[in-house]
């Protein structure tokens, strides 16, 4: 169709509006009961276990990785006795390419299936740049941008395949204003910004999903 068969609602892209969710309750918008997500980051007490309790009470079964099991294995509990939804724990360290895909296809045959991929690693040095060694540069960039990306690939394998779902990358307000003694952090938190809207790009037309949350 050339552009000047289309009406100005088509070039606008208003025939794409979500126009099916209009007579939704809200609390129907937000329920997710029969999804399958997985959570990185899951079994402290941040971000990750918020991320996963947030999720089963909307009705998700959830999968919690995390690099010491008795952690997310506790917090798995919890969910399930809370929620009322299944939760499982994984062990894995999302620094490790072969570990993160063994912890998603693991996540994925434990709950029935992956609609869902929360990627919320973390691995911060902060202080004056000029202190920091090469260690501490490696360290951040790899828990605060390449985790992100290990985690989005091993997602993609099972949801490219089927055609939909959700990847959600933990970024942060940093990767937009800058943040003493964080200049790695928010360089990484930048790249974090970049990545997914390219990858958004890339794969949205394949039906899924890559958004960010800061």
């Amino acid at each position: 169709m050339d552009a000047d068969d289309r009406d100005w609602s088509q070039l606008l892209g208003l025939d794409r509006l979500p126009n099916h969710i209009i007579g939704m309750r809200v609390s129907e918008l937000l329920d997710l009961t029969g999804r399958k997500a997985v959570v990185t980051g899951a079994g402290g007490d941040g971000l990750g276990q918020a991320i996963a309790n947030r999720l089963a009470g909307s009705g998700a079964d959830v999968a919690l990785v995390g690099r010491t099991f008795w952690k997310v294995e506790k917090r798995a509990a919890e969910i399930e006795k809370r929620w009322g939804v299944k939760a499982v724990p994984i062990l894995a360290d999302m620094s490790d390419w072969d570990q993160v895909h063994r912890a998603v296809r693991e996540s994925r045959d434990a709950l029935g299936g992956l609609d869902i991929m929360v990627n919320n690693p973390v691995m911060v040095v902060g202080g004056p740049f000029e202190k920091h060694t090469k260690d501490d540069i490696d360290r951040t960039v790899l828990g605060s941008l390449t985790m992100m990306m290990y985690g989005a690939h091993a997602a993609l394998e099972h949801l490219l395949p089927q055609g939909s779902g959700r990847i959600l990358n933990i970024g942060a307000v940093g990767g937009r204003i800058q943040q003493k003694g964080l200049t790695v952090y928010c360089s990484c938190k930048a790249g974090v910004i970049g990545f997914t809207r390219n990858l958004a790009h890339e794969v949205a037309s394949r039906g899924v999903n890559v958004l960010g949350v800061a």
